[in-house]
């Protein structure tokens, strides 16, 4: 079992771990995948296909979840001063 699999670890230990095992393309390629397609998986570690390019910054929505307000909408209920923003 590699050792980033290890959740005994601490999550700095695991992370790089990982990272070193990676090649520059698979980083490339892991962190630049378009918003439609999951980045690829890495067999030769065992990782699958993941949707990354969620952030509640914006919104989180997903297939059948829950939406959670974003920043500039959640900011835009408040009022100042009597006075909608």
């Amino acid at each position: 079992m590699y050792p980033f699999l290890n959740t005994n670890l601490s999550w700095d230990a695991r992370v790089e771990d990982l990272v070193s095992r990676l090649s520059l393309y698979e980083i490339v390629e892991q962190t630049s995948a378009a918003v439609s397609l999951p980045p690829p998986s890495i067999a030769r570690l065992g990782i699958k296909p993941y949707w990354w390019d969620t952030e509640c910054l914006r919104g989180y929505t997903n297939r059948n979840a829950t939406a959670f307000p974003d920043s500039l909408g959640l900011a835009a209920s408040f009022r100042y001063g009597g006075v909608s923003l």
